[in-house]
């Protein structure tokens, strides 16, 4: 193998790699933006799923 063919599929690899942190990234942020307004909005459940988050 041709040191610039490792070298090409080191950047894909690494730049899909980092594709999918940033789409997990965003995914984690939207899913707890999106369990904090329904803690908010619903304050009978906010004690119990605030301390489950905590122990995570």
């Amino acid at each position: 193998m041709q040191p610039r063919m490792v070298l090409w599929y080191y950047v894909v690899d690494h730049r899909t790699l980092t594709r999918h942190v940033w789409i997990i990234m965003q995914l984690r942020y939207f899913v707890y933006n999106t369990v904090h307004y329904t803690v908010i909005a619903v304050p009978e459940y906010s004690i119990p799923v605030t301390t489950k988050f905590q122990q995570w």
